[in-house]
């Protein structure tokens, strides 16, 4: 997989390979289904306290649509690691949903058809039952 690393905040620079080495560690049986992912570190409020630190990834799949994850956290790690971990949930959701939806097969249709009208309605009298 590829990962593109982006910030613009020098603090956030220094995360970088645990951001590259957390994503293919986590995702390393996940590569197929998104070939590039992009991560984007950015303080929110500038420097100074409270939940700040946001952490984007993005990962462009080859069936559907790009996925796009955004952690907020105190600090650079756990936006990451809690990011990272939503986007393994999300990706295998999405494909199972995908895999699910298979189309129906045309006999298969016709079976069910065929039952419904073979089976004989249920005609009740109006004596005791």
């Amino acid at each position: 997989m590829e990962v593109i690393f982006e910030t613009q905040d020098p603090e956030a620079v220094q995360y970088q390979r645990q951001a590259v080495r957390r994503i293919h560690r986590e995702l390393r049986r996940l590569n197929w289904l998104g070939p590039r992912a992009r991560v984007h570190l950015c303080d929110v409020n500038g420097p100074g306290d409270g939940v700040d630190k946001r952490c984007r990834i993005e990962v462009v799949t080859d069936s559907a649509a790009p996925v796009v994850i955004t952690a907020m956290a105190h600090d650079w790690r756990t936006a990451l690691h809690s990011a990272v971990a939503r986007l393994a949930r999300t990706l295998i959701k999405n494909w199972q949903c995908a895999r699910d939806a298979r189309p129906v097969r045309r006999t298969q249709l016709n079976q069910a058809l065929t039952l419904q009208t073979t089976s004989r309605p249920l005609h009740l009298s109006g004596g005791d039952h």
